[in-house]
């Protein structure tokens, strides 16, 4: 607004909504996206407006205009830490993050991926999930995430759909101190499917893979591999990702987003939605195989250069203590929670400021499902000490990301989803 000399969210909205143009090539410009070639024209709606075509005739991948751009501004900057239920943690800067995705981008192509195949990633939130999506978006082929907590039938459901060629898995994790199998899950999915190669990641060692023509281990495969890769150019509407809806009203569905706008809407959801900045530390529990996962614990997060803890585990595990801890100790200036998180916390009486210093959280986004006015009173006075916001956002899986949302600056309503984003008709 103070770039353009716009005086209040209402003149931006009405700007913005009569001239889609003009807004989504300003936001493509502040967020930093990196063209191989410009596009031509912001926005085609020549066959109608339920059938656009963004950013036409623009080169891009959204891997430019993430890792690979902060790897060598911020090398030294932290991306991720990594901490799984049993305490276990790690971290990984901008400059090894971008060395460890050409060594997974090497291994796939040499296991003959090539732009526009599909692979399937069926892993908890650890270090090699975030690997296997950013390899895959860095040499064209198409990433399909799968929720770790699915059943044997919408792994298959889902692996037949796509006719994805490649599996990546893990040897078990834990939940709540449980541990938890995959291994007949993954063998009785992968039947009737197009999957060509399993890659195994060792985690928690609690399934026993033998290697195989099929079944590949993830150190094996990378260890000899380059730390160099050219990052593969593609077309703005060339697929980036397969996410499909959660099958709760009937099949699921696999919802397409491509390079070039998901990019722009990553960043503008980041950016403009939660106010990610390079100096921020995103805690957000929300799984890569939702959307708000991805949007904000990968594309989003990384486009603006951010940091993330990601956490691998149940919010209670080993007490209700463990997500404030995180909290303070890693400094989170964002922390995203889910309505059911809060329901939780809300219903077992906790009161995270009477033992936690959580200062240096800025804004508390939420999202999922409607939060009650009760729980979003908990929300601000006890974990926003009254003075937080709730940024309260509401969208879904076709949308890659809110279409309604609470903006600074915004007088709060319990419970409100804020206004319609600008841009967004």
């Amino acid at each position: 607004m103070k770039l353009h000399g716009i005086s209040s969210l209402e003149e931006l909205s009405k700007k913005a909504n009569e001239d889609l143009e003009w807004f989504w090539k300003e936001v493509e410009q502040y967020v930093g996206i990196v063209w191989d070639n410009p596009y031509r024209k912001v926005l085609d709606l020549s066959k109608g407006l339920p059938f656009p075509t963004w950013f036409i005739e623009g080169k891009t991948n959204i891997y430019k205009s993430s890792v690979e751009k902060f790897s060598k501004t911020h090398p030294d900057k932290i991306a991720y830490t990594f901490v799984s239920e049993d305490g276990k943690t790690s971290q990984i800067t901008y400059l090894e993050l971008n060395k460890k995705v050409c060594k997974l981008a090497n291994s796939l192509k040499s296991l003959g991926v090539q732009k526009g195949d599909v692979v399937a990633i069926y892993l908890p939130m650890i270090e090699e999930s975030i690997l296997a999506i950013l390899a895959s978006a860095k040499i064209g082929a198409v990433q399909t995430v799968i929720f770790s907590g699915y059943s044997s039938e919408s792994l298959q459901i889902r692996l037949q759909d796509c006719k994805a060629k490649i599996l990546f898995v893990c040897d078990g994790f834990q939940r709540k101190g449980k541990e938890i199998s995959q291994k007949n899950i993954i063998e009785t999915a992968t039947k009737n499917t197009e999957i060509e190669k399993i890659i195994v990641v060792p985690y928690k060692g609690i399934d026993v893979y033998e290697k195989s023509e099929n079944i590949l281990f993830y150190p094996d495969l990378t260890s000899s591999q380059s730390e160099s890769h050219v990052t593969e150019i593609m077309d703005s509407e060339d697929p980036l990702f397969i996410l499909y809806t959660s099958g709760t009203t009937g099949n699921p569905k696999g919802v397409v987003h491509v390079h070039g706008g998901f990019s722009v809407f990553a960043g503008h959801q980041a950016a403009f939605l939660i106010d990610t900045t390079e100096n921020d530390v995103i805690l957000w529990p929300a799984d890569i195989g939702w959307i708000t996962g991805l949007v904000w614990n990968v594309y989003g997060l990384l486009i603006q250069g951010a940091s993330a803890v990601i956490y691998d585990g149940a919010l209670d595990f080993p007490n209700f203590d463990r997500i404030w801890n995180m909290l303070q100790n890693y400094n989170a200036t964002i922390f995203g929670i889910s309505p059911t998180a809060v329901r939780l916390f809300k219903k077992n009486n906790i009161q995270p400021l009477k033992h936690h210093s959580l200062d240096k959280i800025k804004n508390i986004p939420t999202t999922g499902e409607p939060l009650d006015e009760d729980s979003w009173r908990w929300l601000f006075e006890n974990v926003g000490n009254c003075k937080i916001p709730i940024m309260n956002l509401s969208g879904g899986t076709e949308i890659g990301g809110a279409m309604l949302s609470v903006f600074p600056g915004m007088t709060l309503k319990p419970s409100t989803v804020g206004i319609p984003c600008p841009g967004i008709i």
